[in-house]
């Protein structure tokens, strides 16, 4: 700062400098700040997932045959209206029977909800089960993480 003829000011170099600094800083923040409302975001998926599957848990001690004459799509539907539209603009839920018996013949008994990133710029996902799994995949690439919780993974890229 200057002072001439009793006027006191910024130069545009001390200006400039300011500024640059300023950028360096933001360009830092910006992506930890990202992530971090990223993993909030998740947390709210998953706590939902396991409250939707605790209700299903319930039903299923109530009326062991609760899910048997339940379609995938007709659950999905009705998992999906329990789900706040905040989260379904992030995330799309996905629900699939937990099958028991033999193959084609078999008989749900519970059930595994995941969350899979809608929003650009996500790359978390979550899956959970009615039978009390919890799981939230953020060590991957996008691709990598979507596919583990397709799989239900109970290994890297989830914990």
């Amino acid at each position: 700062m200057k002072a001439s003829n009793g006027q006191f000011g910024f130069t545009l170099i001390e200006m400039m400098v300011t500024v640059a600094i300023v950028a360096i800083l933001v360009s830092i923040a910006l992506p930890s700040y990202s992530r971090y409302i990223e993993k909030g975001d998740l947390v709210n998926a998953r706590s939902k997932m396991v409250n939707i599957a605790d209700i299903i848990k319930t039903e299923l001690v109530k009326k062991p045959s609760y899910l048997k004459n339940k379609t995938e799509a007709a659950l999905n539907t009705e998992i999906t209206g329990m789900i706040d539209g905040d989260l379904k603009a992030k995330y799309t839920f996905t629900t699939e029977f937990i099958m028991q018996g033999k193959q084609n013949e078999g008989y749900p008994v519970g059930i595994r909800i995941y969350a899979l990133p809608q929003k650009s710029g996500y790359s978390y996902t979550a899956w959970v089960s009615s039978q009390g799994a919890s799981y939230s995949c953020m060590d991957g690439t996008r691709d990598e993480n979507i596919a583990a919780a397709k799989a239900f993974q109970t290994s890297a890229p989830c914990k």
